[in-house]
């Protein structure tokens, strides 16, 4: 007699399972469960036992029975199953099927292990086995295709050599083609000689393809050379293309459809990085109407001159350009581009062939930039610069939204959170200069003083300055001539040495003309004292930041420390700082207690007390130092 699935009149007892268990045992074998029996009457019967077995069985279907039967009761339950989809699609946002290759290790597939119910709503929904888990090996992204069935793919197979040989990316290619007519996201990522394997099976019509990415690895010379017609008319919904030491016709690019582009080389090529000329980049830049990003590595043909009747081409759409390689073809392509004032500009100029720069040309770039897009919104609220001997980095922003607000900037308990969160997102303009070698005459800082002359600074509120080079970057004349225009900056990071001669500009009126003219020491602090505080230099400045300044360095016989307490001082009187941030600095206590000491200064210290190195003699003791100083 079968294990009954109810218990019968007696359903509405606990004990009543128990009850009949015990019947179905005195039945099987003749003995009740709790009888006492003599061991040499209990007769080992397989009979018996395979009647408990069926019992056991149908028992746990039952259970399992009541077990889904009370799930079904909860109220998750009672959610469609399209809207579950939905549910289990924003599981797999960010959190892999497989993260360690293996099923049993997480993911998103642990939905398919609670119950029936989100099992079958899983297995029944292709869009969450698009992502075709290669790594875990050809068996498991089978059955990732299968379930997937028609819905678009998003394929990304593994550089060939990081999971096992060569011969596994050829088989993952030749898995994936047949389905490349599905497929809306595709990455590959390999050596040439592997492209030209399987070059073949990837020259298929893509109707839905939407991202393709394309790397060649390998070789630090030799870029992948694609088919001219490896795009036309095969992928007609192209969104987003990346091509990293890739040559392809110019012409052969997608324009009309692409909405990102970006095409990195490595600097040094010798032969062009793309087949064609200036003028097919033009013309395939006229017809790109939906291009909304630009990226342009080391890959811009070498350019003719520009006539001044060269029409200008329009990108409406464009909300990021990024432009790397030698000035001249950086520079023409830049000038020949319209786009709207709210994109972002990145400009990177590699000067290793050149070496020399053109600051005026630079300087005539950036006025002409932040001019264009001059509203009721400040063109620069936001600045940051930075230089060494070789090098000079321009970053500014319109915005300060798109970093913290004035509040978070000087109130934060954080030392390193103001400046670095505020800068950490995308500039509204960047622009790099690599392996300077500057005109005769002039330095690296000329040409940066030359940069900030050109903008705008009457809405700037943030400025930081990094120095990575002994000696102050600017003299104090040079931040009086640039910044005392600047009235509405609240914080200042100062980075390097360049904080001797930024001090010494705090207590020092502008002149009206463009430079402050030579006065005998003592004569710009007399000023100071009288003049009305829309006149000083900086006078809304709240918050000061020291990095990596040597406090203890002597100038003229007394340490730095001890002039910049004298300078915060006299600020204290007519234009008070309200906190000082010390970090990386060469500091000890009792220069603390004296910067304490200021009227109204909150001194912020890191606790580092810096690297102490032996003062450069010479330099220190040089009419240069006493000149960059003042």
């Amino acid at each position: 007699m079968p294990f009954p699935s109810t218990p019968g009149e007696r359903s509405g007892a606990p004990e009543s399972w128990d009850g009949l268990a015990r019947e179905r045992v005195a039945a099987i074998t003749g003995i009740e469960l709790g009888q006492r029996v003599a061991s040499s009457a209990r007769q080992p019967s397989a009979h018996a036992q395979a009647e408990l077995d069926r019992d056991i069985e149908e028992a746990l279907r039952a259970v399992s029975t009541l077990r889904m039967a009370r799930n079904s009761l909860s109220p998750i339950y009672r959610l469609p199953s399209d809207v579950l989809s939905v549910v289990f699609y924003f599981c797999t946002i960010n959190n892999p099927a497989l993260p360690n290759r293996t099923p049993t290790t997480g993911g998103w597939l642990a939905v398919t292990w609670v119950c029936s119910l989100w099992r079958e709503v899983a297995l029944h929904t292709p869009s969450l086995w698009v992502k075709i888990p290669l790594k875990a090996g050809q068996s498991v992204a089978e059955i990732f295709l299968e379930r997937a069935k028609s819905a678009p793919l998003i394929v990304h197979v593994p550089a060939a050599g990081a999971f096992g040989p060569y011969p596994a990316f050829i088989q993952n290619v030749q898995l994936i083609a047949s389905h490349i007519g599905h497929t809306e996201e595709l990455s590959l990522h390999a050596p040439i000689s592997l492209y030209n394997a399987v070059l073949e099976h990837l020259k298929v019509a893509a109707p839905v393809l939407k991202f393709g990415s394309l790397t060649s690895v390998g070789n630090n010379s030799v870029c992948l050379d694609l088919p001219a017609d490896v795009f036309v008319r095969r992928a007609p919904m192209l969104r987003k293309l990346s091509l990293t030491y890739v040559m392809v016709p110019w012409t052969s690019i997608p324009w009309s459809s692409l909405r990102s582009l970006t095409i990195l080389h490595r600097d040094g090529f010798e032969k062009p990085t793309l087949r064609g000329d200036f003028s097919d980049l033009c013309q395939g830049l006229s017809s790109a109407a939906h291009l909304e990003e630009l990226v342009l590595r080391h890959c811009l043909p070498t350019m003719t001159r520009i006539n001044t009747t060269t029409p200008t081409i329009p990108v409406n759409c464009i909300q990021s350009i990024e432009l790397t390689g030698i000035p001249e073809d950086c520079l023409q392509l830049y000038e020949l581009l319209d786009f709207p004032p709210s994109a972002r500009v990145s400009i990177c100029l590699s000067l290793r062939r050149k070496g020399a720069v053109d600051a005026r040309k630079l300087a005539s770039l950036l006025r002409n930039h932040f001019t264009a897009g001059t509203g009721r919104t400040s063109p620069v609220q936001t600045l940051d610069v930075a230089s060494t001997n070789s090098y000079v980095k321009f970053r500014a922003w319109r915005s300060l939204t798109t970093n913290l607000d004035d509040t978070t900037l000087e109130e934060s308990a954080h030392i390193h959170d103001p400046f670095s969160l505020a800068m950490h997102s995308e500039p509204t303009f960047s622009l790099e200069l690599l392996d300077i070698l500057p005109m005769a005459g002039s330095t690296e800082r000329d040409i940066l003083a030359e940069l900030c002359q050109a903008i705008p600074l009457d809405g700037l509120r943030r400025l930081s300055f990094n120095s990575f080079r002994r000696g102050p970057a600017w003299g104090k004349a040079v931040w009086l001539n640039i910044f005392g225009r600047a009235k509405n900056v609240r914080s200042v990071r100062i980075h390097g040495d360049a904080a001797h001669s930024f001090s010494a500009a705090l207590v020092t009126v502008p002149d009206d003309a463009s430079a402050p003219r030579s006065k005998p020491r003592g004569a710009a602090t007399n000023k100071f004292k009288h003049a009305p505080r829309h006149e000083l230099f900086l006078p809304e400045l709240r918050s000061l930041y020291l990095e990596d300044t040597w406090l203890d360095s002597d100038f003229s016989g007394q340490p730095f420390h001890v002039r910049l307490t004298t300078y915060l001082q006299q600020r204290s009187r007519r234009a008070p700082i309200d906190a000082l941030y010390i970090t990386d600095c060469t500091l000890q206590e009792e220069m603390l207690v004296e910067l304490d000491a200021v009227d109204g200064l909150n001194v912020v210290w890191d606790g580092s007390r810096g690297e102490y190195e032996p003062d450069d003699e010479d330099y220190l003791d040089s009419d240069d130092y006493l000149s960059d100083f003042l």
